[in-house]
C-alpha cells in the first residue's frame, strides 16, 4: 500500500495507525521475499548475507539508496 495522504502520519487517528502498520508489513514482507530469493540454496546464511552486504557496499549507485547497510559492517 502506497499513499500520498499526509494524514497517515496522524498519531490521533486509529485508522491512520492501522494504515501505517499495513504499510510497514508490506515493506517487510517484500524484503523477506528478496532475502528468500537471495538465500535459496545457501548452506551458511551468514556467509551469503556477508557477501550480499559487501556487494551492496561497493555499488556505485548508492545515491538512490534510502538506507545504507555498509555502516553495519
Amino acid at each position: 500500500m502506497v499513499t500520498q495522504d499526509i494524514k497517515v502520519l496522524s498519531t490521533e487517528d486509529p485508522a491512520a495507525e492501522a494504515a501505517r502498520v499495513l504499510i510497514f508489513e508490506e515493506y517487510a514482507n517484500g524484503g523477506l521475499e528478496k532475502l528468500q530469493h537471495e538465500l535459496r540454496g545457501a548452506v551458511d546464511y551468514t556467509e551469503r548475507l556477508s557477501l550480499i552486504l559487501n556487494a551492496e557496499r561497493f555499488t556505485t549507485e548508492s545515491d538512490d539508496e534510502e538506507f545504507d547497510l555498509s555502516r553495519f559492517l
